[in-house]
């Protein structure tokens, strides 16, 4: 899984899509706030950004490890 800075959004990582994705499965996401995803009206924190990135690896179905 991509995720970008704080101050950034999934766009960061287009240029590493073609080297890397022939290679990994790339899963490259807009962290909550960020990019496409929608506004957050409650104050971020380091569990609440993991926890969103955990949900996404749940709905897509990945349980093997990541990096």
């Amino acid at each position: 899984m991509l995720r970008h800075s704080l101050f950034a959004g999934s766009t960061t990582w287009n240029l590493l899509d073609a080297p890397w994705g022939s290679e990994r499965r790339l899963v490259i996401i807009d962290g909550p706030d960020h990019g496409g995803s929608p506004p957050v009206r409650h104050p971020f924190t380091p569990g609440g950004r993991a926890g969103a990135a955990v949900e996404v690896l749940d709905h897509l179905g990945i349980r093997e490890p990541v990096n």
